[in-house]
């Protein structure tokens, strides 16, 4: 019970932290839209707009922003919509795992300074999707597990913090299906 209402509430707080190696986010007030959020306009029998229809966050099939957009990988649903550049999708099924999408003010290398600064923190190998090279970092604090993921977007990084919810999978397992989550969310990624 305890482990659960752990989960539940690092799935709340990824939905408006920053990601760990982040530092800063591109959170500037700039006019960043989700044109996937909200239906076109349509017209009533007598010709009249009536006024468009927000779709339900848990049925969104893909979030964008000026930087990137996300198609919703098959089995994931979104957990948020996009705030400027911030976005939280999630897998509701073993083992739980949340991934919390972000452009930050930090280089990769400033990203890399502060992942390899967290206690217990393992460099994986890195992920290249299309042009993108990713690097990755595993750790685990009070019991959960992360994975970090960042990858140059100009001067800033575009990174992607994951963490597994409670499972009943054992460490090993859960750490490869975080790893292959990850993979499965970077390959949904366009990078503008």
């Amino acid at each position: 019970m305890k482990k659960t209402m752990m989960s539940i509430a690092l799935a709340a707080m990824a939905a408006f932290a920053l990601t760990a190696c982040s530092g800063n986010s591109d959170n500037n007030g700039s006019e960043a839209t989700d044109t996937t959020n909200v239906e076109q306009t349509t017209e009533t029998d007598d010709g009249e707009a009536k006024p468009a229809e927000e779709i339900p966050v848990k049925e969104l099939k893909e979030l964008e922003c000026d930087a990137y957009h996300l198609n919703i990988p098959e089995g994931w649903r979104a957990n948020s919509r996009m705030v400027n550049s911030s976005c939280n999708i999630g897998l509701p099924e073993s083992p739980f795992s949340t991934a919390a999408l972000n452009v930050s003010y930090n280089s990769l290398d400033e990203f890399k300074q502060k992942c390899e600064k967290i206690a217990g923190v393992t460099k994986l190998d890195d992920v290249t999707v299309g042009d993108k090279t990713f690097v990755l970092y595993y750790y685990e604090k009070d019991g959960e597990q992360y994975l970090d993921a960042a990858t140059a977007y100009g001067e800033k990084t575009l990174t992607v913090r994951s963490f597994n919810g409670a499972n009943k999978m054992d460490k090993a397992e859960a750490k490869d299906a975080l790893i292959a989550g990850v993979k499965k969310v970077l390959e949904n990624v366009t990078i503008k």
